[in-house]
């Protein structure tokens, strides 16, 4: 049998563990039951997307066939779509911990996305997290996860949010164009943790 890391790891059905404890369901795993609205209406739009752009080769496909070539056309650019998320995720810890200068294809979206994140940090006065990419994990309710970021907020951050200057913050990344109601209970879940 191989033995467990010393510090938090994942299994392939996205659970945690924290050495030889666990495991505990991820937060993001959780919170993935619930409907999202938006989200199904993308795939919908995508999937009609490459049927229309598509159409004279589905044509002369038998329908099952056509059918098959537009799952795995839309699979492909849902999986592009995670990966992208992954990708400007990687960018914005290394643009906030300094660790390492991104780098990014001049003109693409990660870097629109990197510039977007590198205002979002200047406008709030903000220099280097608290933490980056932190495992965190509750033993109560055997629950885990990963934190983008956790701040000490700014004065404007701290005016925004309610809180007081200095008092640690959290802020989850996200690249997709408005944040939903999972993305609140995914950070209420987070809250209540320790972190490793």
């Amino acid at each position: 049998m191989k033995a467990r890391p010393v510090g938090p790891s994942l299994d392939g059905w996205h659970r945690y563990y924290f050495g030889e404890e666990g495991p505990s369901l991820s937060v993001t795993t959780a919170t993935s039951v619930i409907d999202k609205p938006a989200l199904d209406q993308w795939r919908v739009n995508q999937t009609a997307l490459v049927a229309l752009k598509n159409s004279h080769a589905l044509d002369a496909l038998p329908l099952d066939e056509a059918l098959r070539a537009v799952k795995a056309a839309t699979e492909g650019i849902r999986v592009d779509s995670a990966e992208f998320g992954t990708a400007c995720h990687a960018l914005f810890h290394e643009h906030a911990t300094g660790t390492e200068h991104p780098v990014v294809q001049i003109g693409s979206d990660e870097e629109r996305f990197l510039q977007s994140f590198a205002l979002f940090m200047d406008d709030y006065d903000l220099d280097k997290p608290w933490a980056s990419e932190l495992a965190v994990f509750n033993d109560t309710n055997m629950t885990a996860g990963r934190v983008d970021q956790i701040w000490y907020a700014s004065e404007r951050l701290a005016t925004e949010l309610g809180v007081d200057v200095g008092d640690l913050v959290m802020l989850d990344d996200k690249t997709g164009k408005a944040a939903s109601g999972e993305t609140e209970l995914q950070l209420a879940g987070y809250s209540s943790m320790q972190y490793f």
